[in-house]
Order: C-alpha cells, then sequence, then structure tokens
C-alpha cells in the first residue's frame, strides 16, 4: 500500500450582495412652507439596509463609500453593517435654491470588501425634490406708512392744495430658483376718502380724493 497526499489551497471568494434593488434607492423633500406661509418639515433622511454574504469561513466585511460623496445638498455615509443614511441639509443655499418640484439625482458608489481585499460595488441613488419656500419681506419699515393732508384754505381764503397723494416701494426676495413675485391688496381697499394701490413692482400709492 502507498499513500497519496492531496493539498488543497482555498482560494478567495468575492462577496455576494444579498440586499433587494429597493434598499439602492431612497428620496428626500426639501423643507419650506406651505401656501399660507405653514411650516413643512419636508423628509430630511432616507436609508437603506445593504447585505452580502462570503461562501469563504471566517470572512468579514467592511463597507465603506467610494471617492468623496457629492455634498452639494447633504451628506451621504455608511455604517460598518452596511446601512447607508442621506440627510438633506436644509441650510444650503443650493437646497434652498429648489423650487417646488424641482428635483436633482445622486448617486453614489458603495463598496463591500472582504478581509482578503475582493470586494463588489453598489450604487445607491437619491432624489432631492424641492419645495416651495416663501418669499421675504426686504423692504424697510419706512416704507409701510404714508400721509396725505386734505386741500383746503387759509384763514384769509388762500387755497391751500394740501398733499394729495403717499407712495412706498415693497420688496421681498425668494430663494426658490426661478421664482417670480406678484402683488395685489388683501381684501376690498377702505375707499373712505380715496383709494389705495400697489403696481406689479410693489409700488404702492394712496390717493386722497378731496372732491
Amino acid at each position: 500500500d502507498q499513500t497519496v497526499t492531496i493539498t488543497i489551497t482555498g482560494t478567495n471568494d468575492s462577496p455576494v450582495i444579498t440586499n433587494s434593488a429597493t434598499q439602492l434607492v431612497g428620496s428626500v423633500v426639501e423643507a419650506g412652507d406651505l401656501d399660507d406661509g405653514t411650516d413643512v418639515a419636508g423628509t430630511p433622511t432616507a436609508t437603506g439596509q445593504l447585505s452580502a454574504t462570503d461562501v469563504d469561513t471566517g470572512a468579514t466585511q467592511t463597507w465603506n463609500v467610494q471617492g468623496t460623496p457629492d455634498a452639494t445638498y447633504g451628506s451621504f455615509a455608511v455604517d460598518t453593517t452596511g446601512k447607508w443614511t442621506y440627510t438633506l441639509d436644509n441650510t444650503k443655499a443650493a437646497t434652498q435654491a429648489l423650487a417646488e418640484g424641482d428635483t436633482q439625482t445622486l448617486i453614489y458608489t458603495v463598496r463591500v470588501t472582504d478581509d482578503k481585499g475582493a470586494y463588489v460595488d453598489q450604487t445607491v441613488t437619491i432624489t432631492i425634490t424641492g419645495t416651495n419656500d416663501s418669499p421675504v419681506i426686504t423692504n424697510s419699515a419706512t416704507q409701510l406708512v404714508g400721509s396725505v393732508v386734505e386741500a383746503g384754505d387759509l384763514d384769509d381764503g388762500t387755497d391751500v392744495a394740501g398733499t394729495p397723494t403717499a407712495t412706498g416701494q415693497l420688496s421681498a426676495t425668494d430663494v426658490d430658483t426661478g421664482a417670480t413675485q406678484t402683488w395685489n391688496v388683501q381684501g376690498t381697499p377702505d375707499a373712505t376718502y380715496g383709494s389705495f394701490a400697489v403696481d406689479t413692482t410693489g409700488k404702492w400709492t394712496y390717493t386722497l380724493d378731496n372732491t
């Protein structure tokens, strides 16, 4: 009899992805305002759970984002278990500039690597949706007051023209890209003594009616 000895040497096997495709997408919504100015919190975060298996005995995994994650609108990170999180930053100018219904799509590459260096990449897609932001008043308080004086006579009967009109310039800004503004008087303006109107640029005029 003779003994034949066989030596079997293992080779590294790459991790195999096990998470579903639904874990590769997420959506966030900018904070903003309703038409009446009521605050809307939006949806500031999105998460997903990535997973992989490895047939090699004792294999371990590490997870990391490839490259420098796009931070235009917020931050993207993945933890040691493969859970990723996108956090929208509503203080960023780019986020505030999103108009209602505007969308931006960001794609991040996440890599799972085993302890021998084999890896598999997946891409996570984040959709960011803009929300309307209310205009912000920029005019000074001095533009909110005016005074007119009735026409009349001096004691000697000389006519006095008075001050028949008063005007002011209202102004506002809007962080939403491409936003436009309209100005109008709410309700029915009191016309007891004259008329009040505001034009398309926000300039208001009160005209006293001496008749």
